[in-house]
């Protein structure tokens, strides 16, 4: 099999030649790295790709957010405006060599909702260029996937992680508002989307509505349904989703099965996760391909050889059986050359596991 065909299988529910290796990049990672580097994971590993089409805002906002908004730098700091039919939505980001913020979100109060909200919207025009770009540079050597959000995580970005809690525990139904309104133009651009012939998609975001953060019963309320919804539009077309979230899992682990994505991700562990492969594996390991779960920044770039070698080989007895596995980190989007390292390792140890 080819690294193509191997990842294919494992989504699939399958048995591959082989338990696939996949570290997760972007296009910023490769640019990164040294070519050395990048055509070492090409050859020993299975790598998985996410590109980016349109951002949050642009999906939700459309056309007229597109052609309504301006970006102005001073210095560090970009501030975006958004000139709507009532009023004017303004948020800041602060980019430097060493990290970026947002300094100001655009809610401030609830006038800035009935400006986001007046907003008429014609769904935007878009090109997935980089996506066919980018599948037939890896061609059978890795899949390429085009990032969605959930919609939720639109809500995040306008509010800001404080007052979108906050807002959540005294207007719940105005945050499910906004929420099925970005599912309905989300579902207009996946379909787009797919109408333009893609087939595979990365969606992230649902961790900010997590058990981490929140009780179950909110994610149950504002990400099963709408996420499944997406999803099954994804499968009419024959798409395939990596559905993407971090945090604790455990009692929600039911509903990701249930919003029907074909890949769970990254299914962290200690500190950050509540479950481990092996509970997941037996919980939902028939109903969803199981994608990680070695922390990229806190254990790949860090670890010694023989720590990643016994840690893979953990991770492998616990969720490979059977199929419907692959080897990976948490997707961090960070590239360190001890991280390449350390997939090749993992790789190695991949390679030895024939079912």
């Amino acid at each position: 099999m080819n690294s193509r065909e191997r990842i294919l299988a494992a989504i699939r529910l399958q048995k591959p030649d082989r338990v696939p290796c996949s570290p997760h990049v972007g296009p910023d990672m490769v640019h990164a790295m040294p070519r050395d580097e990048w055509g070492a994971l090409l050859r020993g590993t299975d790598v998985t790709m996410s590109v980016p089409a349109l951002g949050d805002a642009q999906i939700f906002g459309g056309q007229y957010w597109l052609d309504h908004s301006q970006v102005v730098r001073r210095g560090d700091t970009y501030t975006t405006l958004v000139y709507t039919p009532k009023g004017t939505l303004r948020a800041q980001r602060v980019v430097t060599r060493e990290a970026n913020w947002v300094s100001e979100h655009f809610y401030k109060g609830p006038e800035d909702i009935e400006k986001l909200l007046s907003v008429p919207y014609h769904r935007p025009q878009f090109e997935v260029s980089r996506y066919f770009e980018w599948e037939e540079a890896l061609g059978d050597e890795g899949l390429v996937a085009l990032g969605i959000p959930s919609a939720f995580r639109f809500c995040l970005d306008l509010f800001g992680s404080q007052e979108l809690y906050l807002t959540i525990a005294d207007d719940a139904d105005l945050v499910e508002r906004l929420v099925a309104t970005m599912n309905e133009r989300l579902a207009l651009y996946v379909r787009a989307c797919c109408e333009k012939g893609v087939r595979s998609f990365w969606m992230g975001g649902s961790e900010h509505c997590g058990p981490g953060v929140v009780h179950p019963r909110t994610f149950q309320r504002m990400i099963t349904p709408y996420d499944r919804h997406i999803v099954d539009i994804l499968h009419r077309y024959g798409g395939i989703v990596n559905y993407h979230t971090h945090g604790k899992l455990k009692h929600i682990l039911d509903d990701i099965a249930e919003i029907g994505a074909d890949v769970m991700s990254p299914i962290e562990t200690g500190l950050r996760g509540d479950v481990t492969l092996a509970e997941v594996k037996a919980r939902v390991g028939g109903r969803i391909c199981l994608k990680g779960n070695l922390d990229d920044m806190a254990y790949l770039s860090q670890a010694s050889e023989s720590e990643v070698r016994a840690a893979a080989e953990e991770c492998i007895a616990q969720a490979a059986k059977g199929g419907g596995y692959i080897l990976s980190g948490t997707d961090a989007g960070i590239y360190t050359p001890q991280w390449v390292r350390s997939f090749l390792v993992m790789a190695q140890v991949a390679r030895e596991h024939a079912y």
